[in-house]
């Protein structure tokens, strides 16, 4: 994940110096490239980051395990409440 990650944010600050360069810009327009080609790649991996979070599977152990915590959550709560 990480090579990947680092991967797309570098690519895109390449795109930003490349853009820079092609448009003739000074250093200042490089520099103002780079660091929104920078933001733009950034943008990129969060929104990578979040679909994996919210879109991953429960494998069968965790689901169990996850349940099995829900019910002594329960219990306990039961035994406070008596």
């Amino acid at each position: 994940m990480y090579i990947l990650f680092s991967l797309i944010f570098l690519l895109s600050i390449t795109a930003g110096a490349a853009w820079a360069y092609i448009n003739e810009m000074t250093a200042v327009g490089y520099l103002a490239s780079i660091a929104v080609s920078g933001f733009v790649g950034s943008s990129i991996i969060a929104l990578f980051f979040s679909y994996l979070y919210f879109y991953q599977k429960e494998t069968d152990k965790e689901k169990i395990q996850r349940l099995q915590q829900e019910i002594n959550d329960m219990k306990q709560t039961k035994r406070i409440g008596q």
